[in-house]
């Protein structure tokens, strides 16, 4: 087993068959003292927020596959806590963040804070960033992903539409719990031996926004509420 990744909230390892194993951690992001899934240090530790993020990502990846929306899914350990995905490709030399945002909050907050104010609507608004594990980079238009070969215009498109329905969905899914997702981040690669675009890393606390009334839920709320 290799080690291929290591991040603050997990570490992943190419296993001999070629599929990759996601080995979550118990670390979550923040900034001055508070929880923050859009940070770019860890916070603290907190026991079983690995698990948490393990269960909530199998939850969403699960139902997504069942709806044949392409992901990188494959199984989970529980006791470990462990995902195994298919091997991907990133897009670029660290991959592309798609964000949905439905409320403004965070970096777009700070970005417009003269034009908007803290959870003003935005209609699904999709914006892409060139990952960064250490700074804040600004979106990316769809003319500079393909004047950089990273994407077509197909494939910008694709995921575009495809972040905006499983971001709705997954915004659906929590409104029956009397959650409001404010924006998620997601992610595309590559499949490996097909080439086909699909939905990998995670899907839990650690990259959306949820808020319930006033308050911003952590990775272990947001299992405990959506999964109980």
């Amino acid at each position: 087993m290799k080690l291929v990744y290591e991040g603050k909230n997990k570490n992943v390892y190419r296993l001999p068959s070629g599929a990759l194993q996601i080995q979550f951690k118990d670390a979550v992001t923040g900034k001055n003292g508070m929880f923050d899934p859009a940070a770019k240090s860890v916070l603290k530790t907190i026991p079983g927020a690995g698990l948490s993020s393990l269960r909530l990502s199998a939850y969403f990846f699960k139902k997504l596959n069942a709806i044949d929306v392409p992901t990188h899914f494959i199984s989970v350990n529980e006791n470990s806590p462990t995902m195994f995905v298919k091997d991907t490709k990133p897009f670029g030399p660290h991959g592309i963040d798609v964000i949905c945002r439905f409320r403004a909050i965070g970096t777009f907050e700070k970005r417009f804070s003269d034009i908007i104010e803290h959870g003003e609507e935005l209609d699904s608004l999709v914006e892409m960033v060139l990952k960064n594990e250490d700074e804040e980079l600004p979106p990316v238009t769809q003319e500079t992903l393909e004047a950089l070969h990273l994407v077509t215009s197909r494939e910008f498109n694709f995921m575009k539409e495809l972040s905006r329905d499983v971001a709705e969905f997954i915004r659906r899914d929590l409104a029956k719990k009397g959650l409001e997702l404010y924006d998620i981040k997601l992610e595309f690669g590559r499949d490996s031996q097909t080439d086909e675009i699909l939905l990998i890393n995670e899907i839990s606390a650690n990259n959306m926004h949820v808020y319930q009334g006033e308050r911003l839920i952590n990775p272990i709320e947001l299992e405990e509420i959506l999964l109980a």
